[in-house]
């Protein structure tokens, strides 16, 4: 091995369950092996598209690798030999990337070959199983390193999915402000952030105002949420448009998700 290598983030990766992960390092055919829950730990990931999967393993005497395999741009991981591969984050179209390092070193360049034996990937970015074998050529020359990885994971859980409502009516208090209810439910347990958005036509002008609230919803139990919009001028009773657009964040697949529904509303007097 040689070189400085800048591994890629692993902020956002899953802890694996069950895996394992054996090296021969040259020069010197040196055997290094890890599994996970008994002298290492281990975070795998995939892109969204099927593309790539990324595995850091942490030994508990302080080794660290990290282990990338891509297919070619455009083309899904999946079973099979893959040749020609070229370090994963700079490959040209066409080629297979790889990239393995650890403890501070890798490869600038590099040439080598893997086999993806079985693979299991679960969208958005979820490596649920992966068996391969890799032989990188640092720099293009000398004895290559080799490994073999093995990752195992459950299945993943559903993408968080929220549903939003607005009551059919609301009221106008004597402040000219509109209080709104609905309801949100979500498949899964999150912190939910409702913003709000109202309009109404009054003698041919058009009075917007906003409103926002948060609250927790858990799964199997309609969550209510109530806010007071207040407009550029004072609201009245009659009808009312009104949008609202409930934001979770879906902690397992490490992105927002999003409800939205817009409708008429009833305003009556308080």
């Amino acid at each position: 091995m040689c070189g400085l290598l800048v591994a890629p983030s692993a902020a956002q990766a899953h802890p694996a369950e069950s895996g394992s992960l054996d090296l021969v390092l040259n020069p010197g055919a040196e055997e290094r092996s890890y599994a996970v829950g008994v002298d290492a730990t281990m975070l795998a990931d995939s892109s969204d598209d099927r593309n790539q999967i990324y595995v850091q393993i942490n030994g508990s005497n302080g080794d660290n690798w990290s282990i990338e395999l891509g297919a070619p741009y455009g083309q899904e991981l999946t079973v099979g030999t893959y040749t020609g591969a070229t370090r994963n984050s700079f490959r040209e179209p066409g080629t297979p990337g790889l990239a393995f390092g650890g403890n501070g070193w890798g490869c600038n360049t590099l040439t080598g070959s893997f086999v993806i034996n079985e693979i299991t990937m679960a969208s958005p970015n979820y490596l649920q199983d992966l068996d391969a074998t890799f032989e990188q050529y640092c720099e293009g020359t000398g004895e290559p390193d080799t490994g073999h990885i093995v990752v195992h994971n459950p299945p993943p859980p559903p993408i968080l999915t929220l549903a939003v409502t607005v009551d059919a009516t609301g009221t106008v208090g004597s402040d000219g402000s509109v209080t709104l209810s609905g309801m949100v439910a979500c498949n899964r347990a999150t912190d939910i952030e409702l913003y709000g958005f109202t309009a109404q036509q009054i003698k041919g002008i058009t009075y917007e105002g906003n409103l926002y609230t948060s609250f927790r919803c858990e799964p199997g139990v309609t969550a209510p949420w109530q806010g007071t919009a207040v407009s550029n001028g004072p609201y009245r009773t009659g009808p009312m448009e009104v949008t609202a657009n409930a934001w979770g964040y879906d902690s397992f697949y490490f992105r927002e998700r999003y409800g939205t529904t817009t409708t008429k509303v009833r305003i009556t007097r308080d």
